[in-house]
C-alpha cells in the first residue's frame, strides 16, 4: 500500500511542541517572516490534524510543557504583537480538554530558547538567553526558575554551573541537562539536578559537542 504523507498543515520554526500521551500539540513559531498564533493538534493514530487559528500569543523560541494532567504551559520566547517584539514573560496555559487558553503567573524574568521540564507538581525553566540592553548583545543565562502549579507561584532555584541554551529531561526524580550553546561554542558538558537536595552534579561529558539538539530518555538510556 502507498504510505499517506504525514506533515504539519503549516511549515514553521521556533515552535513549541508537547504531547499528552495521545496527541501531539504544536504551538506558534514562524514562517516566512510571519509569527504564528495557531495550534496544530495531531493524532498520530488517525493522522488527523486539527488547527486552532489565532489561539495563542504569536511567539517563537519558547518551551511547551505538559503537566501530566491536562494542561500545557507555554513559557518564555519572543513575541511579536502590533509591530513590537518583546522578550516574553507571560505564561499561557492550554487546556487539552477544552482547548482554551488562560494565563498563569508570569516568569520572574524573560528568557528565550530555555529548557523546561515538569517534575512532581513543578515546572523547572532552565537557562536560555536574553538581550543585554546595554551592549545589545545576546547573553546566555544559568538561572533556573521553578513554578509551583498548585500555588501559582515562582521561585528561584540554584543556577546551572554554566550559562547556556540547553535541553533538559527528567529521570528517576532528577533533571538532566546535556550539551548546549554558550554564545560562542557548542558544549559537551553534562549535569544533573536533584530537587530533593537542591544540588547540581557534574557528570561525564558527552562524546561530541551538542547544540540545537534534542534529548529523550527511553529504557534507562539518554538519547
Amino acid at each position: 500500500s502507498t504510505e499517506i504523507p504525514f506533515k504539519l498543515e503549516t511549515a514553521r520554526f521556533g515552535e513549541g511542541v508537547a504531547n499528552d500521551g495521545k496527541n501531539i500539540y504544536v504551538f506558534g513559531g514562524s514562517k516566512g517572516g510571519k509569527w504564528l498564533s495557531d495550534v496544530e493538534i495531531i493524532d498520530p493514530q488517525t493522522r488527523n490534524i486539527q488547527v486552532l487559528n489565532k489561539h495563542i500569543i504569536p511567539r517563537r523560541y519558547f518551551s511547551a510543557v505538559f503537566d501530566g494532567e491536562h494542561n500545557i504551559y507555554l513559557i518564555g520566547g519572543i513575541s511579536h504583537e502590533k509591530g513590537e517584539y518583546n522578550y516574553e514573560s507571560r505564561v499561557e496555559v492550554f487546556d487539552t480538554r477544552t482547548r482554551t487558553v488562560t494565563q498563569a503567573r508570569p516568569l520572574p524574568y524573560p528568557t528565550r530558547v530555555n529548557a523546561a521540564v515538569y517534575l512532581d507538581g513543578k515546572i523547572y525553566v532552565i537557562g536560555g538567553g536574553h538581550r543585554d540592553w546595554k551592549t545589545k548583545q545576546m547573553k546566555r543565562s544559568s538561572l533556573m526558575a521553578v513554578y509551583d502549579i498548585a500555588q501559582d507561584s515562582w521561585s528561584l532555584a540554584p543556577p546551572m554551573p554554566e550559562a547556556k541554551e540547553t535541553v533538559a529531561v527528567t529521570h528517576d526524580g532528577k533533571i538532566y541537562v546535556v550539551g548546549g550553546y554558550d554564545g560562542k561554542h557548542a558544549l559537551t558538558t553534562f549535569f544533573s539536578y536533584d530537587p530533593a537536595t537542591k544540588r547540581w552534579r557534574e557528570l561525564p561529558n558527552a562524546p561530541h559537542p551538542l547544540s540545537a539538539h534534542s534529548a529523550a530518555v527511553w529504557q534507562n538510556k539518554l538519547f
